[in-house]
């Protein structure tokens, strides 16, 4: 459902406890699957009955891209777009706006990113801090988003040791990264190892070298192995390279999410094929044999 909000009028909205996502257009685009699993975790743990996520109306009429992803979004999982206007927002101050917008939705938890500015030139204030101290006021679930390019020290040090296992068990936050697949050399395809191709302009966190992970297409988690090659210098982007196991689909130009759960061994130099194809071949036998033990929650 797309529900048009203005504080000033009155409306009908639906009585369902629910959580609010805050952020940009870009990360909309970028990070959608990463952030509904985030609230879908915290929906079910909370017992709550719905996603709202805020659009921008400005943002919303000028994007179809936007709008078509996120329509197909609502069609899949329970979330309910919440489209506001800029102009319409600062008739009311800034506390009265969201404690109106908290109480009208029944909002009981909130998320939100450190880059969401929504309202910052609005009201010339810190949003993402101002809304933090709302919630807190409010006693409401106000755990932000952690993403790629903002892990805190502690968790960035743990990603760096490969401790993937305490990072889940002390912060509930599975590392991850995401990008468009992109067409490669099609080496792997040629001896038996596909892999699906993603490129970044800035290096990940993780070591360079190769992982079991956990791999998020089109709504469906697979295992399979991945390598983060650092810097390419031929096209100067940094490449991760995921064979997805049991998996035979054409996902060009399909966004996926990567979780490295185990760091498997550093990159070496191969001086052949039959050299890299039986590297991949114990690769993957190593692979498999954890991802039995992980599956029985004993990893």
């Amino acid at each position: 459902m797309i529900i048009k909000y203005n504080p000033l009028l009155k409306k009908n909205i639906p009585n369902k406890k629910s959580i609010l996502l805050l952020t940009t257009k870009e990360q909309l685009l970028i990070n959608l699957d990463y952030f509904i699993d985030f609230a879908l975790a915290k929906k079910e743990k909370l017992n709550l009955e719905t996603i709202y996520i805020l659009i921008n109306l400005e943002d919303m009429n000028n994007s179809n891209i936007i709008s078509s992803v996120l329509n197909k979004k609502i069609e899949d999982y329970p979330i309910d777009i919440l489209v506001i206007s800029i102009n319409e927002s600062i008739l009311l101050d800034i506390y009265t706006y969201l404690l109106k917008l908290i109480n009208d939705f029944n909002i009981k938890a909130i998320s939100i990113t450190d880059d969401f500015t929504l309202f910052d030139n609005i009201y010339n204030k810190d949003i993402f801090s101002y809304i933090q101290l709302i919630a807190n006021d409010l006693n409401l679930d106000n755990k932000p988003f952690i993403l790629e390019s903002k892990l805190p020290v502690k968790i960035n040090a743990m990603v760096k040791e490969n401790d993937f296992k305490n990072i889940w068990k002390n912060y509930h936050f599975d590392y991850s990264f995401s990008e468009i697949v992109t067409h490669g050399k099609q080496l792997g395809r040629k001896i038996g190892f596909p892999t699906a191709n993603i490129y970044f302009n800035l290096p990940l966190v993780i070591n360079e070298g190769v992982f079991v992970c956990k791999v998020k297409v089109n709504h469906r988690y697979y295992f399979g192995m991945g390598c983060y090659m650092g810097l390419n210098s031929e096209i100067n982007k940094y490449v991760y390279e995921v064979n997805i196991f049991d998996f035979d689909q054409d996902i060009y130009n399909n966004l996926i999410i990567v979780y490295p759960i185990k760091f498997l061994r550093k990159n070496v130099k191969i001086k052949s094929i039959s050299e890299l194809t039986k590297l991949l071949k114990d690769d993957e036998e190593n692979s498999r044999i954890f991802i039995k033990e992980y599956e029985k929650g004993s990893w």
